[in-house]
């Protein structure tokens, strides 16, 4: 089982950091990945929790359509196996390969440790946020500005 090196509540204070050469706040899941937790690691095998109440931040439900196109991308991957997620729990499975995501870059990349670990998995997911599907996801879930 991977070492987690902080309590949840260090982790919810700490903005994870963007990929080099980006400030946290250029994509809103960068600034989401600051209320991720892990409820459970072990080796190959993550759960990832999102401690938010989405709606009562004004975040909306992606539609089933456009989880699944998003899915489908997150499992092409290179070192992703499979991706589960469960938007009603606002929890996300994820069985990957440590050989190419070493098993510390999920707990470096939440605590904001710098480590090549997490260098891999920011890179991943940037060029995850590229793609139209998680971009489709991303603007169906995201707040509707208030309009006054």
């Amino acid at each position: 089982m991977a070492a987690d090196r902080t309590s949840t509540h260090d982790r919810r204070d700490r903005n994870p950091p963007a990929p080099s050469g980006r400030t946290a706040d250029a994509h809103p899941v960068w600034d989401l990945l600051s209320r991720v937790r892990i409820a459970h690691h072990i080796s190959g095998r993550i759960r990832l929790k999102l401690d938010l109440d989405l709606a009562a931040s004004g975040f909306r439900l992606p539609s089933a359509d456009a989880l699944k196109q998003a899915n489908a991308v997150l499992q092409r991957l290179p070192g992703i196996a499979a991706v589960r997620i469960n938007p009603y729990a606002r929890s996300c499975l994820i069985e990957y390969d440590p050989e190419q995501i070493p098993d510390a870059a999920w707990s470096d990349l939440l605590t904001g440790h710098d480590s090549a670990a997490t260098a891999t998995l920011q890179r991943l997911i940037a060029e995850t946020l590229e793609e139209r599907a998680v971009q489709a996801v991303v603007q169906e879930a995201l707040p509707v500005p208030d309009r006054q």
